[in-house]
């Protein structure tokens, strides 16, 4: 525990070819209909999106259909601030980041970006946040065109104060060449940056 927070390592999955972007409204569903609550600072399976591509050959032979599925992470991280003061410094949070809120839901304390392309955050190389897998000895993260979505739900705690809960996705493709886009999976340093920056603004 550090700073009044409380969370646990992260589990990630490989990198993996993505077709497309799951949009904002299926990661809000996904984070509101997982099977059970996660303990603070767990990463659940949701957002599942399954993508059927079609693939034929260069002669005009039939063409064959592959099905890849993708997976958004979800953490909870609960911060000690309350509920209606963390939801103030949320806007704040936001901007810290660089991170533009395209989407505020009020009544649901929720709010996120279903699709934006990011360089760094906070000047720190991607890499630090995601795992998108390599290319030549270097992270892809920071050498391919990122494009993620997150979204930022907040709720009272049991024990009191406030669940943050963030559920990302992003992925990878080559810049300026044709290639896979490759699917990212979350560090949770971004999930946990959120919720102690919300106790920090909370505080002053």
């Amino acid at each position: 525990m550090r700073n009044g927070l409380r969370s646990s390592p992260t589990r990630s999955r490989p990198a993996v070819p993505l077709v497309d972007a799951l949009p904002l409204a299926g990661l809000l569903l996904a984070a509101g209909c997982a099977s059970s609550p996660p303990e603070a600072g767990d990463v659940a399976a949701a957002g599942r999106q399954v993508e059927t591509v079609s693939v034929g050959s260069s002669q005009g032979g039939a063409l064959a259909q592959i099905e890849i599925e993708t997976e958004a992470s979800i953490i909870d991280v609960v911060s000690p601030t309350g509920l209606s003061t963390s939801w103030a410094v949320l806007p704040e949070v936001f901007e810290i980041l660089g991170i533009e809120a395209t989407t505020v839901d009020r009544p649901s304390y929720s709010a996120g970006n279903e699709r934006f392309v990011v360089r760094n955050i906070e000047r720190r190389a991607l890499s630090n946040y995601l795992e998108c897998g390599s290319s030549f000895g270097r992270a892809r993260a920071d050498q391919y065109e990122v494009t993620m979505q997150i979204l930022v739900q907040l709720a009272g705690a049991p024990g009191g104060g406030t669940r943050v809960r963030t559920t990302l996705d992003a992925y990878a493709r080559p810049r300026d060449v044709a290639g896979n886009a490759y699917h990212c999976t979350s560090r949770g340093t971004l999930e946990r940056r959120i919720a102690e920056l919300v106790e920090q603004l909370a505080g002053e």
